[in-house]
């Protein structure tokens, strides 16, 4: 089945994508070669990106909270499927204290 990006985001409001460089660098670099293209293609057809800004997460109590995602480590933060998994199931359990 092929989706476009308004199928992708389903049914939600978001307005942004969010990416944490540490997951995609995760990815077999061949991945990241088709991934990284793509963007080259994307800044080649608009002028688009923005400078100066920057994401923070908040809980459901409007809280800001810890992303234990950023740390990409200049390059060389490699995980696991699992430790990814792992770190994004207790940011979902600290969201909703």
């Amino acid at each position: 089945m092929t989706r476009d990006i308004h199928k992708f985001f389903e049914l939600s409001y978001a307005q942004y994508l969010a990416l944490p460089r540490s997951v995609l660098q995760s990815m077999p670099i061949n991945w990241q070669v088709k991934f990284v293209e793509l963007l080259d293609e994307l800044d080649d057809t608009f002028e688009w990106r923005r400078s100066g800004c920057y994401v923070k997460f908040k809980d459901i109590h409007g809280r800001f909270m810890e992303d234990n995602l950023a740390d990409y480590d200049r390059g060389h933060r490699i995980m696991s499927a699992k430790e990814i998994e792992d770190l994004t199931n207790a940011h979902n359990d600290s969201y909703s204290r």
